[in-house]
């Protein structure tokens, strides 16, 4: 079973972390623990099949400690920001990064043991001074500010939304009269995420995106491959262009909150046109509206 393939962030992209029986295994590299793949998580260089399996790696990586040969594994992995572009051993591999130090693990233990001193420190003064009820207040009054300072700063407080696939996942479907489109679908599996329209003769469309191009395929015409120029933090976002003797079409994808948008500009001017998809609260229906025909289609989910 698929839990999560390696993006474009590491020279390790497309590799896929797989689930067999009991054992979770890191292709051509055998067992991996679910620390390591939550490592690999917090540095960016994972694409996840869904929330779910996510939050099922992490539940596990709390309650296991890493292997030494996890942490062999982690060490080893090849990261593009520290990996010097075209170097090799042997049969033409790419050679791995230097081994971490514990310097960073050190800094990290010497914080939390930096913590623990002053809030104990807090509760001593606060229950000499105050008494031992007032103490109470006194560290949940000082916690309150610290989580108001995190907020202003930009800290996380939740966990980040899903991205598009993972929010508008499934099939919609339309009983509207004059729909041009009865049928959306929006599906992401092994690093690649597509949107697919099926019209009302049956013939299909889509827009399929793989590492840092996006493949439209307008119904009868020839599919056009935009390269991403503007690569976005979050997977499959940005913009792209494609370039023919006609001249030059942008597109640019970018998701807000529950919103999708693709807009297409440029020439040839037949195919520019904006199209956005926003999902409902209680994500029961799909909203899709059409620049080029100013029209709003409701889908319902199958």
């Amino acid at each position: 079973m698929l839990i999560a393939t390696f993006g474009p962030t590491t020279a390790w992209v497309g590799k896929k972390i797989t689930r067999d029986g009991d054992a979770l295994i890191l292709e051509d590299h055998g067992p991996i623990s679910a620390q390591d793949i939550m490592e690999y998580d917090r540095q960016g260089h994972l694409v996840w099949v869904n929330d779910g399996t996510r939050a099922w790696i992490g539940a596990k990586a709390k309650g296991s400690q890493p292997s030494h040969a996890a942490a062999a594994a982690t060490a080893t992995a090849p990261s593009k920001t520290t990996e010097a572009p075209g170097s090799t051993t042997g049969a033409g591999s790419r050679s791995p990064p230097r081994k971490p130090t514990y310097l960073k693990r050190a800094l990290l233990l010497a914080i939390a043991l930096l913590v623990v001193t002053n809030v104990a420190l807090l509760l001593l003064i606060a229950g000499v001074f105050r008494g031992p009820s007032k103490a109470v207040d006194s560290v949940a009054q000082t916690a309150a500010p610290q989580s108001q300072a995190s907020v202003a700063s930009g800290g996380p407080t939740t966990a980040p939304a899903a991205s598009w696939p993972a929010q508008l996942a499934g099939t919609w479907s339309t009983t509207e009269s004059g729909a041009q489109t009865t049928k959306l679908s929006f599906a992401e599996t092994g690093g690649q995420a597509s949107i697919t329209g099926t019209v009302a003769d049956g013939r299909t469309y889509s827009y399929v995106f793989v590492g840092d191009t996006m493949t439209a395929n307008w119904l009868d015409r020839t599919p056009a491959v935009f390269r991403r120029q503007t690569p976005s933090s979050e997977p499959y976002l940005g913009a792209y262009v494609w370039t023919t003797s006609s001249g030059t079409t942008t597109a640019v994808v970018s998701f807000s909150d529950k919103t999708l948008a693709l807009n297409l500009s440029g020439a040839p001017v037949t195919v520019s046109s904006a199209l956005t998809f926003t999902i409902a609260e209680d994500g029961a229906t799909l909203s899709q509206y059409d620049s080029g025909t100013k029209m709003t289609t409701v889908y319902a989910r199958q």
